[in-house]
């Protein structure tokens, strides 16, 4: 049964009732009451080592998890109410930089497209540099393009100020930043994954979702004084994530990784030195890696940060994923290293593909994170 499935089956067959959980004394807390027959249904789904418990403990464990989707469910139709809201309001903005919304080649860094003529070939190009397993660095955008976004994105959170417009925020864990598709820059942000992660996954990542990338969650993260300070160790809701340096002036704060992991195997331990790699940022370049490498940012030494975030995704590829099952390499490191060959890409690897991304022995892992 896929996820969607059963979110649709979950929100048909549960009703209200008015029994507190929690409450504090004196006030009703309506909670869902979920029939049995759902339980049942959901129970051949249940990991090997829940399924070996009593009946009654499979039904709180089931009973536990659709209140969880529960919960979910009703954040997301909160946070479009939001996004609503937002978009109405949006509608009186006016762009500094109007051209920034829109995506056309000149802005690419003159070597990034050249060689995207010929992704196939893009070994034959010193630009693609793997900084890490599963990891690739190359110039992306131009510096000047990248000082014109940062001013207009500054011009827009300004207007939301003066206009007490809640600013849309990236993701829990991150408390300054911008989502860039509500900020109206979808079509530019489409572009770019068209243009610049779509051929250079299916060559890097053609099992994990590389060529069939169909959609996108893009948006800014700020790092420095009265900003955010680093980003905690986590994984990407994303096949492939895109991480662009936009700016500003800056050291430290370097992007380290630590392993590809399927989501059974997110907080487990290193294995090998390679898989801690700390990656430095420079303006304009990208960062292209799979969403289930396990990463974080370190804090800021000095100045302040700007990255462009684009979670890139494959609906394909989620339909026809099992997550109760280790997927292997390249798409999970735990067990079987795979090495050598251009760089560590999928191609080198091995295996089938899997989403998901994990953690370490040691802190744990965020699957919210960007």
């Amino acid at each position: 049964m896929t996820a969607r499935a059963c979110e649709e089956k979950v929100d048909s067959q549960t009703t209200r009732s008015a029994a507190p959980v929690d409450a504090p004394a004196g006030t009703a807390q309506r909670q869902e009451h979920i029939p049995q027959r759902l339980l049942e249904e959901f129970r051949a789904y249940l990991p090997d080592k829940i399924a070996g418990l009593c009946r009654h403990a499979q039904d709180e464990y089931l009973k536990a998890a659709i209140r969880q989707l529960q919960r979910e469910q009703h954040a997301e139709a909160e946070a479009e109410l939001e996004a609503k809201a937002f978009r109405e309001a949006h509608m009186r903005y006016e762009p500094k930089h109007p051209h920034v919304y829109t995506f056309t080649p000149s802005i690419m860094h003159p070597s990034l497209r050249r060689a995207l003529k010929e992704p196939t070939k893009v070994w034959e190009r010193p630009i693609l540099a793997a900084v890490a397993p599963h990891v690739f660095s190359a110039p992306c955008l131009q510096q000047s393009f990248c000082e014109q976004l940062l001013e207009e994105i500054d011009h827009f959170q300004q207007w939301c100020e003066r206009e007490n417009v809640p600013i849309p925020r990236p993701n829990s864990m991150n408390n300054h930043g911008v989502i860039l598709d509500l900020m109206g820059l979808r079509s530019f942000l489409d572009g770019l994954m068209q243009a610049v992660a779509c051929p250079l996954a299916s060559v890097l990542y053609p099992h994990h979702g590389g060529r069939s990338l169909d959609s996108h969650h893009g948006y800014l993260v700020e790092y420095g004084p009265n900003k955010d300070e680093r980003l905690d160790f986590h994984v990407d809701d994303s096949e492939v994530t895109l991480n662009i340096c936009l700016g500003r002036h800056f050291q430290g704060g370097r992007l380290y990784m630590r392993g590809v992991r399927c989501p059974l195997h997110q907080q487990t331990p290193d294995v090998g030195l390679d898989e801690v790699v700390t990656v430095d940022h420079e303006v304009g370049s990208m960062l292209l890696h799979l969403g289930c490498h396990r990463h974080g940012a370190e804090p800021l030494e000095a100045g302040s940060r700007s990255n462009l975030i684009l979670w890139c995704r494959s609906s394909s590829h989620r339909r026809n994923v099992d997550y109760r099952t280790c997927p292997g390499a390249p798409s999970c490191e735990f067990f079987s290293r795979a090495g050598g060959g251009r760089g560590g890409t999928d191609n080198a690897c091995g295996g089938d593909g899997g989403r998901g991304g994990g953690g370490v022995g040691g802190p744990s892992v965020d699957e919210r994170g960007g």
